[in-house]
């Protein structure tokens, strides 16, 4: 594998690269899950680029709500601040159940048999949990 255990939680940390490399990490940990010398030709489902889309535009909004609250003087400022913030945790909640399935199924993906061919090949569940 590309990537250390260390290096796939060492990436969110670094500015600039950490918009792309902890998304790498995670595809190949989700690849590196289907075993045997295929691993690598694995697909990631459509479902990780948008999970990552969400996680970037969570830090962007985050970034706005805070910038938003620290300049705020007026009310009217204020509630513009506030529904800034409503956006940005219903981002994070929707980041977080998104994230929970990525790493259900990348647990499953793990923790398989590796002889049970048919584990690897099943598409992962569409649905949020819940």
């Amino acid at each position: 594998m590309r990537f250390t255990p260390n290096w796939s939680i060492g990436w969110y940390f670094i500015p600039i690269a950490s918009l792309w490399m902890p998304y790498q990490a995670m595809k190949e940990i989700w690849q590196a899950g289907r075993g045997g010398d295929a691993w690598k030709e694995d697909q990631v489902p459509d479902f990780f680029p948008i999970w990552w889309f969400v996680w970037l535009f969570n830090i962007f909004v985050s970034k706005a709500v805070l910038r938003n609250t620290l300049n705020t003087e007026t009310i009217a400022e204020l509630k513009h601040a506030t529904v800034i913030a409503i956006a940005s945790d219903a981002a994070s909640i929707v980041l977080y159940l998104m994230f929970l399935s990525v790493v259900r199924e990348v647990c499953r993906r793990h923790t398989s048999d590796p002889s049970k061919e048919s584990d690897y090949n099943r598409p992962m569940q569409e649905s949020l949990p819940g």
